[in-house]
Parts: C-alpha cells; structure tokens; sequence
C-alpha cells in the first residue's frame, strides 16, 4: 500500500515558489517522519497549469 502526499499549487507564482521551497523541504532527509514507508510513498501535485507540470520539474532541477 502507497501513501499519498498531495500538494496544490495553483497558477505559475505558486508553483514555482512549490519547486524553490516547498518540495525540497518535503523530500529533505528526515522530514515527514509519520510515513511509515517513504520508499511506498506517493507525491502528487495538483496545480491550475495548461502546461505540463513534470516538463516544468524537469526543467527545474535539470533532469
């Protein structure tokens, strides 16, 4: 069984201050210590963009 993380980031100023500050944080050692199984967990983002968000993370971290 997988846990699910969903996170809202709705309009581009939201999203890019989720990828500068909210998701390094959430994925920083040691941080959300109450899931049992971080390998099983989920992360989804929800977000308002007509553009497609994974090319925005991608290009975000260089990958």
């Amino acid at each position: 069984m997988n846990d699910l993380v969903v996170n809202a980031a709705w309009g581009k100023s939201f999203f890019d201050l989720f990828l500068q500050v909210v998701l390094p944080s959430q994925l920083a050692t040691g941080n959300l210590p109450a899931l049992p199984a971080p390998q099983h967990t989920v992360t989804q983002i929800q977000t308002g963009l007509t553009r497609d968000p994974l090319s925005l993370l991608r290009q975000a971290y260089g990958q």
